[in-house]
This record gives C-alpha cells, sequence and structure tokens, in this order.
C-alpha cells in the first residue's frame, strides 16, 4: 500500500510539474532573417561592438496560460555566462489575447518600450549597459537563445518558452 501511495504522489508531481511547464506555451520568430534561430544570427542582431545594429528579434508567444499577468523574458549565450546574462526584461501583459508580440528592442542601452521593465543588466563589459545584449562572441560560433516565462500575480512563473536565436 506504502508503494503505491508513492507512486500516486509521484505521479501527481510529474502531472504538475508538466502542466506548468507544457509544451502548449511557445515563443517564435517574426522576422524571417532570424531563420528561426536555425542558422546564422542577422547582421542587425549582433552587437554594435562587432558592427551589428545590436537589436533583438522581433518574437510571438502563443498559447499563453491563463492567469498570466507578465513575462520575464531573458536573453544567453549557451556557451558563456549564466541565465539571462545577455539581459533581462520583464513586459506587462493585461491577459487580453492567447498571442502576443515582444518587440524588438535596441540593445546596449537602457531605454525600453512602454509597458517593458529592466530586470537584469548584460554582462558585457566592452559595451554600453543595458538590458539587452544581441550576440557578442565576436563570430566563435557560440550558441543563443531566448527563455520566456509566463508570470502570475505572484511573480513566479507559471510556464516557460525558448527559442533559439541562432549563432555568431
Amino acid at each position: 500500500m506504502k508503494k503505491l501511495t508513492v507512486f500516486w504522489a509521484f505521479l501527481g508531481f510529474f502531472a504538475f510539474v508538466n502542466h506548468a511547464y507544457s509544451d502548449d506555451f511557445s515563443v517564435s520568430h517574426v522576422d524571417s532573417d532570424w531563420k528561426n534561430g536555425k542558422s546564422s544570427v542577422p547582421k542587425k542582431g549582433i552587437c554594435k561592438y562587432h558592427g551589428g545594429k545590436g537589436m533583438s528579434p522581433e518574437l510571438t508567444l502563443s498559447n499563453i496560460p491563463e492567469k498570466t499577468t507578465a513575462f520575464l523574458v531573458s536573453f544567453t549565450d549557451r556557451n558563456y555566462g549564466t541565465t539571462g546574462g545577455h539581459g533581462e526584461f520583464k513586459i506587462s501583459y493585461d491577459g487580453t489575447s492567447s498571442e502576443f508580440t515582444i518587440k524588438s528592442v535596441e540593445g546596449e542601452t537602457k531605454k525600453l518600450p512602454e509597458g517593458y521593465e529592466g530586470i537584469k543588466r548584460h554582462h558585457g563589459s566592452m559595451t554600453q549597459s543595458g538590458y539587452y545584449l544581441g550576440p557578442c562572441s565576436g563570430g566563435r560560433w557560440n550558441s543563443y537563445y531566448v527563455r520566456v516565462d509566463a508570470l502570475g500575480s505572484d511573480g513566479k512563473p507559471i510556464a516557460s518558452a525558448k527559442a533559439n536565436l541562432g549563432n555568431y
């Protein structure tokens, strides 16, 4: 009987974790220049220090979970640093649609669009400070991605989705 109770407890926990981070919530590229993150980062996405424009990709969020009040957007270099090392910002969400577009933001600046709040500045030391830093490895073929957490009213993630940005 004890084994059966443990089994059902484990199964219930797994169902909860699987639901909280389900595959339904997704993030995808709007701009075809980013090739869905399956190739090189486009010139406009590379940091200004290496001759790019430093712009983040415009992204679409789909199947947004109910009770989402905001999104935490974290940009990361898989080969260097920690999650959000290329900056993090939070975006308010009013819950009126199952899709949402994250606007492209300029890197290496503290200016963000209305409704966006800077959370973590990027870790780049040879660039201007800001809440986003485009891929900036100098062409060492590092791999970049964005993670978007759908946040509940308590500020905790209720779902998470990732999209590759590409290599540079």
